[in-house]
This record gives C-alpha cells, sequence and structure tokens, in this order.
C-alpha cells in the first residue's frame, strides 16, 4: 500500500510551519533577552552632549598627554580600570576629598 500524497505533503506543510514558528518565537526571545540586557538610560541630571564635548576638550589638552587619550595611562596613572577603582577607594572615601584634592 502506498500512502497518500496528499497527506505526505499536509505532514510536511505542518512540519515547515511547526519548524518555522520555533525559529520566530527564537527570535522574538533572543530580541526580548538583549533588549533586557541593553544598558540603562543616563540617570537624571547627567551631562549634556554639548557638556561632554566641552569636558572632552578640556581632557585633551590638559589630561591626555599624561593620562592617555583612552584613560590608559602613560606617564600619569590611569584613569580606568581595576587599579584607578582600587586607588580611588584607597585614597577617597568622600566625594568631596575627591574634589578637594
Amino acid at each position: 500500500m502506498s500512502a497518500d500524497p496528499r497527506s505526505a505533503r499536509a505532514r510536511v506543510a505542518i512540519q515547515r510551519t511547526f519548524i518555522g514558528s520555533v525559529v520566530a518565537l527564537s527570535i522574538a526571545f533572543g530580541v526580548a533577552a538583549h533588549a533586557a540586557t541593553a544598558p540603562a538610560a543616563a540617570p537624571s541630571g547627567a551631562y549634556t552632549t554639548a557638556q561632554a564635548a566641552q569636558g572632552g576638550s578640556v581632557y585633551a589638552a590638559n589630561c591626555a598627554s599624561c593620562h592617555a587619550a583612552n584613560l590608559s595611562g602613560g606617564s600619569g596613572p590611569a584613569l580606568t580600570g581595576p587599579a584607578f577603582a582600587k586607588s580611588i577607594d584607597a585614597n577617597y572615601k568622600t566625594a568631596a576629598q575627591l574634589y578637594d584634592s
């Protein structure tokens, strides 16, 4: 006995629909997971774009020669990374101490 070709085509169509649905759901969940891990918006009171640009210009003119354009350090210490965080924690217990230095 041979199988009915229409039922075989229907079975293939159902399988394709199922696989397509699984792929679509996987993509949707992947996009949702990525959106959930996106960085949060800047807090209220953060610098404006103009202020950040001005700060970048001041840093480039006065600081980058010692601390490097990417803050990694040179003749001056790094201004980012674990060593910087440890230094800040060890030397400045309050924000006032940091700004009074």
